[in-house]
C-alpha cells in the first residue's frame, strides 16, 4: 500500500511571473514557499550577504564574552563535542577559529561507547585539571548536573547548541541555542551554530573559510536546507570542491569525486558516512586531525583509515540488518506492534541506528534496534512522519537510564530485565499517539507532468533549486498512466530497474535505483513518481527519470484485469474449494460491514473474491464509495507482512493468517458460478465417447475439451469423476489421459461430483 500525497499548493497572486523564470520553476518555488522576485533571487542564487546577524541568536553576547575574556587572560581553553559529523565539524570550526586568533585551545570528544553522548561528570572532572573554559559544541544543552558540577569545581562553561532545551536550562557561565528567546537562528546545526559563533567573535571574514565544514555538518545532520542553511551549504559545496585541507582532499577522492561536481547528495551518502564511521567503530577525535592538519602525509593517512573503517562499518550494517530483519519476520506482529524492536547480544553500539534506519525504510514503521551488553540495552530509533518517536518513548521514561532525541531519531539505554514491559508500554504509546494513517507508508509530490513535458530544459530549470534536501527537497512529479516499454533488472544481484516509458507519443527512459525486485509485479500501465535528471553520454545530453515508486495505474482496474486474465483459473479453482458453506450475509449488511473496517483502520481485514463476477461487482462498489485507495490487491495470498487490508482473488487456505477479519464477498456468485460450469450426466457421457475415440493417450486438456464442446473447467471435472470411477487414468503433470478398461458405475459414484453438485444443490434451497 503506497498514498501519493501531493504537496498543498498556494494560490493567490502570482508574483514571480515576468522575472526571468520559467513557469514550472516558478510553481516549483511557490511549493517552497517563494513568493516575490527578491525572494526567489535569495533562493536562486545565495550569498554571503544572506548569512544572518550572529548577535540576534539567544546567549551570543555572554558567549563572546566568556570566550574574548578567556583569551585576554591567556586562559586555556577546550572545544567539547559530539561524536557525529556536525560534532566532528563544530568542533573543527571553533577550535582552529580560536587557534588562528591566538588562543590556547584543544579538542575533545567523547567516546559513543565508553562515555555516551554529551558531557558526562567524569570528563568535567579531567578537564577541570588542565582547563579554565570548557565550551561545548552540539551538546550540552540538557547536561543540568555537569554543569552545576563545572561550578562547584570552578569551571567555567560556555554552552553551544541546536538541540531541544529542558524546562530548566543549565547554570552554565553561558548558553547559546537557537531555539531559545525569539528563535533566531532556528533550523542551525551545531556546526551551524559553531559558525555564527566565529562570525560574532571575529566578523564574516574569519567565517567565511569555515563554510565548508558548516555545510558538511547542515546536510549530514539533516536539518532544513531553507533561509541561512541554503547560503551556508550553497556556499559551502563551492568551497568543498577545492578544498585546501588535505585530509578532505583525499577523502574526496576516495569517495571517487575528484574533479565532480559535489552536490549535497554526495556529502549525504558517501562524505558523511565516512566521517561518521570514526565515531561509530573507533574514535571521532581522528576526524578532527584530519580536518585541522595542513600536512599532506597525515591527512590523507587518517582518511585512508576513515575509508577503511567505513568499508567495516558497512560489513557490520549489513550482518546486523540482516539478524534485525530475521526477528522482525519472525516474530512481529504489523497489528499489534506499533514499533518494530529488534535486541542483539553484543552488536556494535555504534551500527544500531543505521540498522534501525533501514528497518524504518524497508517497513515504513517505526523501529528500534538494541545492543545487548552486561544486562544493559543501548538502542536507537527512528521514525515515520505521523509518530514522534520522542514523545512516545517519554511514555516509558522511568525504565530508562538515559535517553534523549527528537520527532524521529532518539537514543536510549535500560535494563535487559525491563525489555518484556518496554516492549508493552512502547507499543500502547505509540498506538495512542500516531496520527491517523500514519502507518500508511507514502510519498509526497510536487505535481503531476505528461512525459512530454521532461526535457533537458525541465531538468536545468529544476537543477537550480540545489541544494536539495529536508525543507527543500529534489523536485517530485508524478507522470500518471505511463506505459512500460521496457523494464529489466540491472546491477549487482538486479537490484535496480533499467526503464523505458511511453505516454500519448513521448517516451523517456529511466533508472529505478533499489526497485529490481518488483519487476514481476509490475502491470503494463504505472503511475511514475520521479524526479528529472540529465544524462550524459559522449558528449550528448538526454533526459531521464529518477524514479522513486512505481504504482499501479487505477490499481483497482489493473487487478480487474489480471481478474479477466484468470477466467478460467476462476473455474478451476471452484472446483477444487467448493464445500457446503453457512447461508450468505445479506449484501446491504456485509456491505455496511465492509465499508466500516476499512474506514476505521488501514490494517487486518482480508476481502476475498472466489469468483470472476464477484470480482467485477465488488469492485465496482468500492471504487464508488471511495474505499479502493484503502486497500491493496492480491491473488491467491497477500504478500506484505503487515497485513494492509486486501481484496485477495482465489484465496489460498491459508491466505487469511495474520488478519483479524477475512471476509468472503461473493458467496452468492459463488453457487451461480458453480452451477454455470457443473457439466449435465449426456455431456459427461459425451466426455467420455470422445475420450474412448480418441487414438491413443490424451495428450492436450485443452484440445479435449474444444473436441467434446465444454469448457476446460467442465472437462477438468469429467476427468476427475472418471478417474475416481477407475474409467480412466489422470495424470495432471505432465497432463495426460488414459483410457482404462470399460466398466459398469454411475456419475454419482465419484465424490467429487457429488460433492459439488450437492453445493450447488445447497445454494438453490439457500
Amino acid at each position: 500500500m503506497l498514498r501519493l500525497i501531493k504537496r498543498p499548493e498556494e494560490t493567490g497572486e502570482d508574483r514571480l511571473t515576468g522575472c526571468g523564470i520559467s513557469p514550472q520553476l516558478a510553481r516549483m518555488l511557490r511549493l517552497r514557499g517563494v513568493r516575490t522576485p527578491e525572494e526567489a533571487r535569495r533562493f536562486l542564487s545565495p550569498s554571503a550577504d544572506d548569512l544572518s546577524d550572529p548577535s540576534a541568536l539567544y546567549g551570543m553576547d555572554a558567549a563572546v564574552r566568556e570566550i574574548r575574556g578567556a583569551m585576554e587572560r591567556r586562559a586555556k581553553i577546550i572545544v567539547y563535542g559530539d561524536y557525529d559529523v556536525d560534532g566532528v565539524c563544530a568542533t573543527t570550526i571553533l577550535t582552529e577559529a580560536l587557534r588562528a586568533h591566538g588562543a590556547d585551545a584543544a579538542y575533545r570528544i567523547p567516546s559513543r561507547h565508553n562515555e555516551g553522548y554529551g558531557l558526562n561528570p567524569e570528563a568535567v572532572r579531567e578537564i577541570a585539571k588542565d582547563y579554565d573554559l570548557l565550551v561545548t559544541v552540539d551538546c550540552g544543552i540538557t547536561s543540568i548536573a555537569e554543569a552545576a558540577l563545572a561550578r562547584e569545581i570552578g569551571l567555567r562553561l560556555v554552552i553551544i547548541d541546536h538541540h531541544e532545551p529542558p524546562e530548566r536550562l543549565p547554570q552554565a557561565d553561558a548558553v547559546v541555542d537557537p531555539l531559545l528567546g525569539d528563535g533566531s537562528g532556528r533550523g542551525l546545526c551545531g556546526a551551524g551554530v559553531a559558525l555564527k559563533i566565529v562570525q560574532a567573535l571575529w566578523g564574516r571574514e574569519a567565517a567565511e573559510p569555515l563554510l565548508e565544514l558548516a555545510a558538511l555538518a547542515t546536510v549530514a545532520d539533516m536539518v532544513p536546507l531553507t533561509g541561512e542553511n541554503r547560503a551556508i551549504v550553497s556556499l559551502g559545496l563551492g568551497q568543498l570542491q577545492k578544498t585546501k585541507r588535505p585530509g578532505l582532499r583525499e577523502l574526496l577522492a576516495l569517495c571517487g569525486l575528484d574533479g565532480k561536481t559535489i552536490n549535497a547528495g554526495h556529502i549525504g551518502f558517501q562524505i558523511a558516512p565516512r566521517l561518521n564511521a570514526g565515531g561509530r567503530l573507533g574514535d571521532s577525535n581522528r576526524c578532527v586531525e584530519m580536518l585541522l592538519t595542513r600536512e599532506a602525509a597525515l591527512g590523507a593517512r587518517i582518511a585512508r583509515e576513515l575509508d577503511e573503517t567505513n568499508a567495516e562499518r558497512q560489513r557490520l550494517e549489513a550482518a546486523i540488518v540482516r539478524e534485525a530483519d530475521r526477528q522482525v519476520a519472525q516474530s512481529a506482529d504489523f497489528l499489534c506492534d506499533k514499533v518494530l524492536i529488534a535486541v542483539g547480544e553484543g552488536w556494535n553500539r555504534g551500527v544500531v541506528g543505521l540498522a534501525a534506519g533501514r528497518l524504518t525504510e524497508k517497513y515504513a514503521w517505526p523501529s528500534i534496534v538494541f545492543s545487548r551488553e552486561d544486562g544493559v540495552c543501548t538502542g536507537s530509533a527512528r521514525s515515520v512522519p505521523g509518530v514522534n518517536i520522542h514523545a512516545v518513548l517519554s511514555r516509558c521514561q522511568d525504565l530508562y537510564e538515559r535517553f534523549g532525541g527528537h520527532a524521529m531519531a532518539a537514543g536510549l539505554t535500560l535494563r535487559a530485565e525491563y525489555m518484556d514491559e518496554f516492549r508493552r508500554r512502547v507499543n500502547e504509546a505509540a498506538a495512542e499517539l500516531a496520527e491517523p494513517d500514519a502507518y500508511i507508508p507514502s510519498v509526497q509530490y510536487d505535481f503531476e507532468v505528461p512525459l512530454s513535458d521532461v526535457t533537458c530544459e525541465l531538468a536545468d530549470d529544476f537543477g537550480r533549486l540545489a541544494p536539495n534536501g529536508i525543507g527543500n527537497p529534489a523536485p517530485v512529479l508524478v507522470a500518471r498512466g505511463a506505459h512500460l516499454l521496457e523494464a529489466r533488472a540491472v546491477g549487482a544481484e538486479g537490484r535496480h530497474l533499467k526503464l523505458r516509458m511511453e505516454q500519448d507519443g513521448a517516451s523517456v527512459g529511466g533508472i529505478a535505483f533499489g526497485l529490481g525486485g518488483e519487476r514481476a509485479r509490475l502491470p503494463d500501465t504505472v503511475d511514475a513518481v520521479f524526479s528529472p535528471t540529465i544524462n550524459e553520454w559522449m558528449g550528448r545530453r538526454s533526459a531521464e527519470m529518477d524514479v522513486k515508486r512505481l504504482v499501479p495505474h487505477e490499481g483497482l482496474d489493473a487487478f480487474l484485469k489480471g481478474c479477466r486474465e484468470r477466467e478460467e483459473a476462476f473455474a478451476m479453482y471452484l472446483l477444487r474449494t467448493c464445500e457446503d458453506e453457512p447461508a450468505p450475509v445479506p449484501e446491504e449488511i456485509l456491505r455496511a460491514h465492509v465499508k466500516q473496517l476499512l474506514t476505521e483502520s488501514c490494517q487486518g481485514t482480508l476481502l476475498t473474491v472466489r469468483t470472476l463476477e464477484g470480482a467485477l461487482r465488488w469492485a465496482d462498489w468500492l471504487s464508488e464509495e471511495g474505499l479502493s485507495d484503502r486497500l491493496d490487491c492480491a491473488f491467491s495470498k497477500p504478500a506484505d507482512p503487515r497485513r494492509y487490508n486486501c481484496l485477495c482473488a482465489l484465496p489460498e487456505d491459508d491466505a487469511g493468517e495474520g488478519y483479524r477479519e477475512k471476509i468472503a464477498l461473493d458467496a452468492p456468485d459463488v453457487y451461480a458460478a458453480l452451477r454455470a460450469l457443473m457439466p449435465t450426466d449426456d455431456a459427461l457421457r459425451g466426455l467420455y465417447r470422445v475420450l474412448r475415440a480418441w487414438p491413443g493417450a490424451m495428450k492436450s486438456e485443452k484440445a479435449l475439451a474444444q473436441a467434446a464442446g465444454m469448457s476446460a473447467a467442465a472437462a477438468r471435472l469429467g476427468l476427475v469423476a472418471f478417474d475416481e470411477l477407475g474409467l480412466v487414468l489422470l495424470s495432471r503433470d505432465p497432463f495426460e489421459a488414459v483410457m482404462m478398461p470399460a466398466r459398469r458405475c454411475s456419475l454419482s459414484d465419484s465424490p467429487t461430483l457429488r460433492r459439488l453438485r450437492r453445493v450447488c444443490h445447497w445454494g438453490e434451497e439457500a
